[in-house]
């Protein structure tokens, strides 16, 4: 007999398996979630304390984590460029002319180098941007129809659903961009005399390389500092661990009841200290919903990223007044991605390239750019669209309590 929790969670799933196409019969699922159940409480009683939660609830979890992996699983759909299905011609079609890996390549190489050099460099490319724009557009389009067949409105509101956002966080935050946008640069640090290349078209526009001087030295010196804030950190010191990877974010390991962050090799220590920051919030937020008996990995990623986004903040107020000035300006990077993302989606027949100048000029003050062509080497905007709305829009509930703060 399942418990009321695992009783959801097998209505939820039967849903996300037929949305998804999978044939699974409610009596298959329900063996399946009793067998992983089943798992779960002997592998319970071979945790290391101090164990973060009940049984019950560590058991919710083992459930819901091992049904994810298994839809995602049978979700996959290889595609073969060169014959591929119906609803990803046009997806093929720009990646034979730009491959996935060139996208990165591209990117990597790209803001590697020094500012000065990027626009020289990106005009050895030698891309075929009008031809590889026309591609583009047709992915656009023919990802929206694609959401359309699967019920949803736009590519946006497939978004909504995966993220668990709610509608009312985008409307508010389409409405009051301009105030939002005004606060942060209002905060952002004084560094001087900015370099001419600082809001070109091949800039990053990252103030937090740009303040002196920095308060922190290292990954170690940042835990310690958010250990005497959060003393959860120090509670379940040992079943946390720092490692570096390809890419930033926290995994909890249900087997061990442990958390593994993984912080991105590939940039500056600057840029991997405020991901340490930021990931930590996470640690902090699970750390906190599971010793309350909560599953924090049912909440969507939207309500997520809000949480984390207030620790990392407060953090910020509580170390360094440059570093929390400094983190405007990535939340004024998120909120250009995802207001060209969305005015892309909504007509991606336009001067994109005149759009992306426009929506930067909108959210960098000083800026002027008359025409920036770079927007599909993003490979948030290209590859994964609107991965990034759940941060934005997570990031701009917490500038609007900041500014009703100031009030």
């Amino acid at each position: 007999m399942l418990s009321d929790n695992l009783k959801n969670l097998h209505q939820e799933y039967l849903l996300y398996y037929k949305e998804n196409g999978i044939k699974l019969l409610p009596h298959e699922l329900q063996k399946r979630i009793a067998y992983t159940a089943k798992i779960a409480r002997e592998n319970y009683k071979r945790l290391k304390h101090p164990i973060t939660t009940s049984l019950e609830n560590y058991i919710e979890i083992c459930v819901h984590f091992s049904l994810s992996l298994d839809l995602a699983t049978r979700s996959v759909e290889t595609v073969n460029l060169t014959n591929p299905p119906f609803n990803f011609r046009a997806a093929a079609a720009y990646f034979l002319e730009l491959p996935y890996e060139l996208h990165q390549r591209i990117e990597k190489d790209l803001f590697n180098i020094h500012p000065e050099k990027r626009e020289e460099f990106w005009k050895d490319l030698n891309l075929n941007i009008p031809k590889i724009e026309k591609k583009f557009i047709a992915m656009i389009e023919e990802r929206k129809r694609f959401a359309q067949s699967k019920g949803y409105e736009s590519q946006i509101d497939l978004s909504f659903k995966k993220s668990k956002i709610p509608q009312s966080v985008l409307n508010r935050f389409v409405v009051n961009q301009d105030k939002l946008i005004n606060f942060c640069n209002q905060n952002l640090p004084k560094i001087g005399n900015k370099p001419d290349w600082f809001y070109s078209n091949f800039s990053k526009t990252c103030f937090l390389c740009m303040i002196q001087p920095f308060p922190f030295s290292s990954l170690e010196s940042v835990f310690e500092k958010a250990t005497f804030i959060h003393p959860i950190l120090q509670k379940y010191n040992e079943k946390i661990t720092i490692k570096p990877s390809g890419s930033s974010h926290t995994t909890y390991k249900e087997g061990t009841d442990s958390f593994e962050v993984y912080i991105e090799n590939d940039q500056n220590l600057r840029h991997q200290i405020v991901d340490l920051v930021h990931e930590l919030g996470h640690v902090i937020n699970n750390l906190e919903d599971l010793n309350k008996n909560k599953n924090p990995f049912l909440k969507g990623r939207f309500l997520a990223e809000k949480e984390a986004n207030e620790i990392e903040i407060d953090f910020y107020k509580k170390t360094s007044r440059l570093l929390y000035q400094a983190s405007f300006g990535w939340i004024l990077w998120l909120f250009r991605r995802t207001l060209f993302e969305i005015e892309l989606h909504k007509n991606p027949r336009q001067n994109l390239s005149k759009l992306y100048a426009d929506t930067y000029n909108k959210c960098f003050k000083g800026a002027n750019q008359k025409s920036n062509p770079t927007y599909f080497i993003d490979t948030y905007i290209s590859l994964r669209p609107f991965s990034t709305l759940p941060h934005t829009l997570a990031y701009s509930e917490v500038v609007t309590k900041l500014i009703e703060k100031k009030k």
